[in-house]
């Protein structure tokens, strides 16, 4: 049972990872579509999202192996993962996409929301073990 249980919280981790490769990488065209706030810098909301469900969904996959958050290796992988990851998506708009460009206000809204889920994380875990 725990090997099904890995699988399933592996494969929502790939598919944030897979949605976030795809809004990253795609035409700028195609990802506007999806777009469905309509204000100014409203991109940045989407990014800080896709940042935290994706370092929540790392969370839930990582606490499947580890007894607690306290770890300092599972507070590195949780925020470092992420944070790298969000910085190699805007390193590859920069030199891979012809109509995409690096913007550092993505990569902080990326930290953000990594940021948020893992004081959530912690937090949460935090009052589930002295209750």
């Amino acid at each position: 049972m725990r090997n099904k249980e890995t699988l399933k919280r592996l494969v929502i981790f790939l598919a944030m990872l897979a949605v976030i490769t795809y809004g990253s990488l795609s035409p700028g065209e195609e990802t506007q579509k999806l777009n469905i706030l309509d204000f100014p810098n409203s991109d940045k909301v989407i990014h800080g999202l896709m940042y935290f469900l994706l370092t929540g969904s790392f969370i839930y996959f990582l606490m499947h192996h580890f007894d607690s958050f306290t770890n300092w290796k599972v507070y590195l992988m949780v925020l470092g993962g992420p944070v790298f990851y969000g910085l190699l998506m805007e390193v590859l708009q920069y030199l891979v996409t012809a109509n995409r460009s690096a913007e550092l206000l993505d990569f902080v809204a990326n930290v953000i929301g990594t940021g948020l889920a893992f004081l959530l994380a912690r937090a949460y875990y935090r009052l589930k073990s002295t209750g």
